[in-house]
């Protein structure tokens, strides 16, 4: 009953809207008013500890808010916890009661129109497949913050994560079969309604579907952000793996066809970039789902996972680095953090302006962005520009 119920709602909000959406999901890399993220609350999911998790964590929030503001969700309780760890003063403290700290599949999806209108999309949640319990509060995450930010909000009744999908901005969505047409996300839709729902709420007209996720990664099966995604309107990097020994061999190697096939809405096939995949690490009996792919771009800086593997990780850091002129490459330690079942991006969710913006400006604008001084606190100029609420 509750598919039906689902699959009818998805009918009336799309008829509703009828071809009148003329909204969009922009880019990652175009420019970001705030970053949000979740102080960590889950203590048992951290297989390395759950004390180096939040030493990580903070790393990473200290760092994310050298380059835009961070606005970090704190459950009431634990706010002095988080302010001992997350000094920067380019950090603002939001409380909220949460379940856990994955807010690119809590949060709402920030999509913009030519106006200069920004609207929260709010999507179902169901704790990638009922894995986790409790979700009922980071399920109603958006809806709660969107009441406290007054965000022009939209709710749809169908279940997809932030973490699942990668757009371009100009109109291609990049996802994986092994996730999005998993049976415990929406079992009663086929691919081509979740298409169509994609198409409608996001603004996409172009699909790409890589067959594999990563191995290892268990908890989301297999969210695109940990294989692939859009550096610009024409590239994708990727990860490669050369050892037929390692699980993710032939997977890699079939979503590299898949890629090669790929054309962007311009009918134009994209450039392919691939990284090394680092050497495996096992907790607890587990392979943790380790990938460069997974991490953040901000405003003049780009910060990517560093997994104690000199090797891999100096290559990466290179390779990423030619792929953003201009910007400057942070590298954190993310083991403790995929330990817990994620990365980097999976931890963060930009919110971009909501002023208008040609989008091949906003790319030359973000090369120039000034990095945020942790001496003298505060934030970009034309960020305060744009505000929060």
């Amino acid at each position: 009953m509750r598919h039906q119920t689902q699959k009818q709602d998805c009918q009336q909000c799309e008829l509703s809207m009828g071809q009148s959406n003329d909204y969009w999901l922009p880019a990652e890399w175009e420019a970001h008013a705030v970053c949000w993220m979740a102080w960590p609350t889950r203590t048992e999911i951290w297989a390395l500890g759950f004390d180096s998790a939040l030493r990580a964590f903070a790393e990473l929030v200290n760092t994310i808010a050298q380059f835009e503001r961070v606005m970090l969700i704190v459950n009431p309780g634990q706010l002095h916890q988080a302010k001992r760890y997350c000094t920067h003063l380019n950090i603002e403290f939001v409380q909220e009661v949460i379940d856990d700290a994955w807010v690119r599949d809590t949060m709402p999806l920030f999509v913009v129109n030519d106006r200069g209108h920004q609207r929260a999309i709010n999507w179902q949640f169901n704790a990638w497949g009922e894995k986790f319990l409790p979700y009922e509060n980071d399920r109603k995450l958006g809806a709660n913050l969107g009441r406290q930010f007054t965000w022009d909000s939209q709710h749809i009744d169908m279940i997809l994560e932030g973490g699942s999908i990668h757009v371009d901005g100009r109109g291609t969505l990049m996802t994986t079969e092994a996730c999005l047409l998993h049976p415990n996300r929406n079992a009663v839709l086929s691919q081509q309604e979740i298409e169509q729902h994609l198409s409608l709420w996001l603004g996409v007209e172009r699909f790409i579907w890589l067959p594999e996720g990563l191995y290892g990664d268990v908890d989301t099966d297999g969210h695109i952000d940990n294989v692939a995604c859009f550096v610009d309107p024409h590239t994708i990097v990727t990860l490669r793996e050369t050892n037929k020994d390692n699980p993710n061999y032939y997977a890699y190697e079939a979503n590299r066809r898949a890629l090669e096939q790929a054309k962007s809405c311009a009918g134009i096939a994209y450039h392919v970039v691939e990284i090394d995949q680092p050497n495996p690490v096992i907790a607890k009996g587990q392979a943790l789902p380790l990938s460069y792919i997974n991490y953040y771009v901000a405003n003049g800086g780009v910060i990517i996972p560093a997994f104690n593997d000199p090797l891999h990780d100096g290559a990466a850091k290179e390779c990423i680095a030619d792929l953003y002129p201009g910007r400057e490459v942070v590298q954190v330690d993310a083991l403790p953090l995929v330990a817990g079942g994620g990365g980097i991006h999976c931890l963060t969710m930009q919110q971009g302006v909501s002023r208008v913006m040609p989008q091949d400006a906003t790319i030359t604008l973000l090369d120039k962005q000034p990095r945020v001084d942790a001496d003298k606190g505060g934030e970009p100029e034309h960020l305060k520009r744009v505000g929060t609420r």
